[in-house]
């Protein structure tokens, strides 16, 4: 999205608006939740996450202005779900010490969210591209692209969806520019 068209999802997001709020479920629920996964948090702590997160955005958007100096909202949601995961893995760690499964021994700082945050942004991407594949293309097309995503060569995937090689080249080629253009948009 552009700067003024972000900040005007954004006043509709601030305005409760439940269509912008779909919009921003659908598009950034995926990282939200890549980014706790990747973090090592079970699946209950990610829908914890989530809850945090939209909670956090639903009373902070009235005030909220987007500093595009800053980066995008997505850059922002970015921060603001690792700082909820950080959150939450020091209360776990905290619970576990008193509970005393877990003895406080001098460590080097390791933070699980910075080790993961390049792997988690190709999958945020990577989940972004095929919901706009999904709302772009028919099944047969999303399928055949998903089996190439998955390693599969061209002829295996040929043979898998009785299609020449040429056609799945294709079909590469289409998705691929279409999700480049829609991803640079964003």
């Amino acid at each position: 999205m552009q700067t003024r068209e972000t900040q005007s999802w954004l006043d509709c997001l601030a305005r409760r608006d439940a269509g912008a709020w779909r919009i921003l479920i659908d598009r950034y629920d995926a990282l939200v939740g890549a980014i706790g996964r990747c973090a090592g948090l079970q699946a209950c702590e990610v829908d914890d996450l989530r809850q945090e997160v939209w909670g956090s955005l639903w009373r902070r958007l009235p005030t909220f202005s987007l500093d595009s100096s800053r980066g995008r909202f997505c850059d922002y949601l970015r921060v603001t779900t690792k700082n909820a995961v950080r959150r939450m893995l020091r209360q776990r760690e905290r619970h576990l010490v008193e509970i005393g499964l877990l003895t406080m021994e001098p460590r080097d700082e390791f933070d699980p969210v910075v080790e993961i945050e390049a792997r988690e942004s190709r999958s945020h991407t990577l989940e972004r591209a095929l919901v706009l594949a999904r709302r772009q293309f028919d099944d047969r097309t999303v399928n055949v692209f998903v089996v190439l995503l998955e390693g599969s060569s061209i002829e295996e995937c040929a043979r898998l969806f009785s299609l020449r090689p040429n056609t799945v080249y294709k079909i590469r080629r289409r998705v691929c520019d279409r999700l480049r253009e829609d991803l640079r948009d964003d």
